[in-house]
């Protein structure tokens, strides 16, 4: 008797944290969801822009992780904020699939580094 016990306990452990691992990954199929982590590699900070929305401000050298976007194709820019002459832009269009984990990384080209 104990045996079976112990055998359902082990069966019932299994189950249970294989639909928790189902359920975390059907939420991001239900909210059709992606994720980025985005990478400031230059010392200022910039204005991130999603499809030509402000988002929010990468501060420099700053790492931003899982940030969410919905399913499909975006335009992501990022323009410097403090600038001599001209800001350094950095812009592409991505594509993220449901559930996708993407990096994305600028401020590589800053003719001022």
């Amino acid at each position: 008797m104990k045996k079976q016990i112990i055998l359902i306990l082990t069966v019932s452990t299994l189950i249970i944290s294989c639909s928790k691992e189902k359920a975390e990954q059907r939420e991001c199929e239900l909210q059709n969801i992606s994720y980025i982590d985005i990478v400031n590699n230059d010392n200022e900070g910039y204005y991130m822009s999603i499809d030509g929305v402000f988002k929010q401000i990468i501060n420099g050298d700053s790492y931003l992780n899982d940030y969410e976007v919905s399913a499909g194709t975006h335009t992501l820019k990022f323009e410097e904020i403090n600038y001599i002459l001209w800001p350094n832009i950095d812009e592409g269009t991505y594509y993220f699939g449901e559930c996708d984990h993407k990096a994305i990384s600028f401020g590589d080209n800053d003719p001022g580094k």
